[in-house]
């Protein structure tokens, strides 16, 4: 074997990959997040509408741009509708990050590329992420093309045209990823760099801004213009509630789709403490034990120096960005883990380490700690499926004993029962059916809810409980006739058909009280 090859950093990359892949089916989509945007992928396919992303039946989804959705749905028209094809165009963004960070080691310094790509690898949010049905993977490999692009354009001696382009095609991919906050997190960093080391001139004459800002707009614009002119009030939305009252409002309530991450302001440094694990402990130990050591100036004659602060600033955006955001979700740390890997890559202070064998495999196996312990909370869901929050075996045991019935969720039906019923679950509200319950079908009634319908429930009896849910089935068919349930409930049809039955697109009024009758958990 090579010595390449024997290269335990290397060796570790290879696992965190292997691991990550054999894991993306080996557990079922779980609420909120993951089962919420696969359902809304799988709407997007089943409709043939790759424009406005739609929550459930009828209601639009201003939340989120589409890019992730159509990753995903292009994923469940190739390979069927499950686990590993939701999942896998977050593997393969998290992979193209990884091939994207080895283009500026060598304008870094960098010798060992593995090093810098399996500190970002191994890290819990970008382990997690990379194989997740969430949005935060297409934007971190935006901020990633934005990141080495710009690098390579203020560092490389070579042609760096193509690099020029690609920082803006970057930006405007994250614009449809997640909007506007990918490129704050993208050019904060460069102009604060710029400002602070006296390079607004060379920043100005790097790029062609003009051009650039022609090509960022023509690709990310018009899916922007079609979204608000099929659903009107899309734009105020999106770009009022979403961007600004999500993040200054505590426990905003315009939240159409959800409610507010409530969390005290500062809680993202704590997310980065745990979330970056272990690339967080490493960089800790690195700042604590030296400082960054100003290396030999290439032959270009620029500040070398001066890359160290613009990565550290790329690193700390996100940080700094959301530190007085009180919505705010863990994983939202993922943008900057790629530039704090390359840093760290460039002043790694543990090569002394190689001298002891205790302390090198300490420094391993910290590395390896997230893609080995992953695939073993895997295995633990398979034997026991009941420690995630996921309808998936709940709506299996149903088809398997009741295959003819309905499934009604009381209440609100669960992003996840959605998905696994291929829409064919629904929400039951009592009080809308004279408190009534159906009988002719299998009924979801969450567990703290239970105690409090005793008496609506003695005619049912339990066939199967999860986490959160017991599955009733009726004892007493008399309680209603066939024809009565029939009239009260009907089956789904098909997505397209009902869009094609709407001759004026939703009016923004009705698509927020929609939205809002809808008990999502």
């Amino acid at each position: 074997m090579s010595k390449r090859w024997a290269d335990p950093w290397l060796l570790l990359l290879l696992l965190a990959l292997l691991a990550r892949m054999a894991t993306l089916g080996a557990y079922p989509l779980m609420d909120t997040t993951e089962a919420r945007y696969a359902e809304v992928a799988r709407l997007m396919l089943e409709s043939g509408n790759w424009v406005t992303p739609y929550i459930d039946y009828g209601v639009p989804f201003w939340g989120k741009p589409p890019l992730s959705f159509w990753l995903s749905a292009s994923s469940f028209a190739l390979l069927g509708v499950n686990e590993f094809a939701a999942r896998l165009p977050s593997l393969l963004c998290g992979f193209a990050c990884l091939l994207l960070m080895i283009v500026p080691c060598r304008a870094l310094g960098i010798r060992n590329v593995a090093l810098p790509l399996t500190l970002c690898a191994t890290s819990l949010v970008f382990f997690v992420s990379s194989g997740a049905v969430m949005t935060e993977a297409s934007l971190l490999l935006a901020v990633t093309l934005s990141l080495v692009s710009a690098i390579q354009v203020l560092l490389s001696n070579g042609d760096t045209r193509l690099w020029q382009y690609l920082f803006f095609v970057g930006l405007a991919l994250g614009m449809l990823a997640k909007g506007p906050v990918a490129v704050v997190l993208s050019g904060t960093p460069l102009l604060l760099w710029a400002f602070l080391h006296g390079g607004l001139d060379t920043l100005w004459r790097a790029f062609p801004w003009i051009r650039g800002t022609l090509l960022f707009f023509l690709i990310s614009a018009p899916w922007y213009l079609l979204a608000e002119y099929r659903t009107p009030g899309f734009l105020e939305y999106f770009f009022i509630g979403e961007h600004f009252q999500r993040f200054i409002v505590p426990g905003w309530e315009g939240d159409l789709y959800g409610s507010g991450h409530h969390r005290a302001r500062g809680t993202i440094w704590l997310y980065w403490l745990l979330g970056a694990f272990p690339l967080s402990t490493f960089a800790l130990a690195a700042f604590g034990t030296r400082v960054l050591r100003t290396r030999s100036a290439p032959k270009n004659h620029r500040n070398f120096l001066s890359v160290d602060f613009f990565l550290l600033y790329f690193s700390i955006t996100p940080l700094v960005f959301f530190t007085l955001a009180s919505n705010i979700l863990w994983a939202y740390i993922a943008p900057g883990i790629p530039a704090l890997a390359l840093l760290l890559a460039r002043h790694w202070p543990f090569a002394s380490c190689k001298r002891s064998g205790t302390r090198t495999l300490s420094l391993y196996g910290i590395a390896a700690m997230v893609p080995m312990l992953f695939p073993i909370l895997a295995g633990l869901i398979q034997i026991n499926p009941h420690l995630v929050k996921s309808e998936k075996f709940m709506i299996q045991a149903a088809r398997e004993q009741f295959p003819d019935l309905p499934v009604f969720y009381l209440g609100g039906t669960e992003f996840s029962a959605r998905f696994y019923s291929g829409g064919a679950a629904r929400a039951w509200n009592p009080t809308e059916h004279e408190n009534r319950l159906p009988a002719m079908a299998v009924l979801a009634v969450r567990k703290d809810q239970n105690q409090d319908l005793q008496t609506l429930l003695e005619d049912f009896r339990p066939v199967y409980s999860n986490l959160r849910y017991y599955l009733y089935r009726s004892n007493s068919p008399q309680l209603e006739t066939k024809e009565t349930l029939e009239a009260d409930w009907t089956e789904p049809a098909s997505y397209q058909q009902a869009w094609q039955n709407i001759a004026d697109p939703p009016d923004p009024a009705d698509v927020g009280l929609a939205a809002q009758k809808l008990q999502y958990r």
